[in-house]
């Protein structure tokens, strides 16, 4: 029997069928050609010293019918073989399907996870630098109220637009924030799917 099998990853379904098939037949016996009893255990002629008659002696061959019941068997195997392997490729093609569409679905979802990361990155930097720079108008505000010329309308008015906008800074950082714990959570949903 002459079996191929591949060493590429791809084909290991079928190198693994190959191998079992084979294995499955060297185990079977094709009529009475390969039986014991047919053999002949004793030496060859030229080693006993004896010389070989000239007649012809009757050979034991397998009936027809023996041979054509071990090619029915045969057909049989490879048969059964044939329907499994179908089943299992059927099988293998959907779940690489099931598995692209997961890993597809997931490269998007990480990308949008390191893009929605950056994103809220650059926001926190941003109002960092803004707070940085609002705390220093806050520290001049002060010290123009405690001048003994100020205008507490004024003082008040700017207070309030201070305050204002770093809310409006916090309730955008954390709306970035949610959207970003969003994508964590759908990423590590994708990750326990595998």
């Amino acid at each position: 029997m002459i079996a191929t099998l591949s060493p590429g990853s791809n084909s290991t379904d079928h190198t693994v069928n190959t191998l079992r098939y084979a294995d499955r037949i060297k185990e079977k016996k094709v009529g009475n050609l390969f039986s014991p009893t047919n053999r002949s255990p004793a030496p060859p002629p030229e080693q006993t010293g004896k010389k070989l008659p000239l007649r012809k002696q009757a050979v034991s061959m397998p009936s027809i019918s023996d041979e054509l019941d071990d090619f029915d068997e045969l057909e049989q195997i490879m048969s059964e073989e044939t329907s499994i392997n179908n089943e299992q490729t059927v099988d293998a093609v959907e779940s690489k399907a099931d598995q692209s569409e997961q890993l597809s679905e997931m490269d998007k979802t990480v990308k949008e996870l390191f893009e929605e990361e950056e994103n809220l990155l650059n926001l926190h930097m941003a109002s960092i630098h803004e707070n940085a720079s609002l705390l220093t108008e806050e520290g001049a505000l002060l010290n123009s109220v405690q001048a003994e010329n100020y205008d507490i309308d004024q003082y008040a008015s700017r207070l309030r637009e201070i305050l204002d906008h770093r809310t409006s800074m916090i309730h955008s950082l954390q709306d970035k924030m949610g959207s970003f714990r969003e994508l964590l959570r759908k990423e590590e949903e994708l990750s326990g799917m595998r």
